[in-house]
């Protein structure tokens, strides 16, 4: 059994940066991540900024990283409900009026950032800044990639 504290702990956590991606793995399709139990799709938008959302479509549950990117959309692999940058569904292909869109079709929408080579994730307004670390920025470090 799980103390108070932990789940104290795990709340805390969901409003710092973490890192979820190397920015690399996430050019022209959209990737999957996990964080504190979060399921996460990491994906760019047209300017190169990354995206970062719930992978999981509002409509039927599928995993938004088996999608595809369009313009500054990530469009569902399942129906093609299509996604904004803020987690609202822009588009429903079905609809009559594929604008038409009930404003509880969303899917949450996180804080990212890319810096040092990595994709930062916040799932909470941030308590800091990302910190900094000049020497990951002017070479003087050597990075050495590790996987999880």
């Amino acid at each position: 059994m799980n103390s108070p504290g932990v789940f104290a702990d795990l709340a805390a956590q969901r409003a710092c940066w973490h890192p979820v991606a190397f920015a690399g793995e996430v050019a022209q399709r959209p990737v999957h991540a996990d964080l504190l139990g979060e399921p996460l799709v990491v994906w760019r938008g047209p300017g190169g900024a990354p995206r970062v959302m719930s992978d999981l479509c509002v409509h039927r549950g599928t995993a938004l990283s088996l999608g595809w990117v369009r313009g500054d959309e990530l469009v569902c692999p399942y129906h093609g409900w299509r996604y904004g940058a803020d987690g609202r569904c822009v588009a429903i292909p079905q609809k009559e009026d594929p604008a038409a869109v009930p404003a509880k079709a969303r899917v949450r929408a996180f804080h990212a950032q890319e810096r040092y080579g990595l994709i930062w994730v916040a799932l909470e307004e941030p308590r800091w800044p990302l910190p900094e670390v000049p020497e990951l920025e002017n070479g003087e470090w050597t990075v050495v990639p590790a996987g999880p």
